[in-house]
């Protein structure tokens, strides 16, 4: 009889890569942006938003370590379906059904 083989699988490596407490790709964003904001423009004032907006990333990213694909999913759907779409020179949008987002902004 043959032994099988098991490897650990560690959850760290199942979670998304985060800096100071906020996904990857945010902070280095919300750093990028801010100090280009502070250094190259001289708005030095602008700092404390900046990590005040990084404070809030962080506290979404306790909520859902995944956010940003929480973010890309709801901004992909569609407000109304319908099987033959057409294009009558309006661009209204459409109220969500009940239990999509309904009377959320978009």
């Amino acid at each position: 009889m043959e032994k099988r083989r098991s490897s650990r699988i560690y959850p760290v490596l199942n979670q998304p890569k985060m800096l100071a407490g906020v996904e990857h790709a945010f902070a280095v964003a919300n750093i990028t942006i801010g100090l280009t904001m502070a250094m190259h423009f001289h708005q030095w004032q602008l700092l404390p938003v900046f990590v005040l907006f990084h404070v809030a990333l962080s506290a979404a990213g306790r909520r859902e370590p995944e956010i940003r694909k929480v973010y890309r999913r709801y901004a992909a759907q569609g407000d109304y379906y319908e099987p033959f779409p057409r294009n009558m020179g309006t661009r209204t949008r459409k109220a969500r059904p009940d239990g999509w987002g309904k009377g959320v902004p978009c």
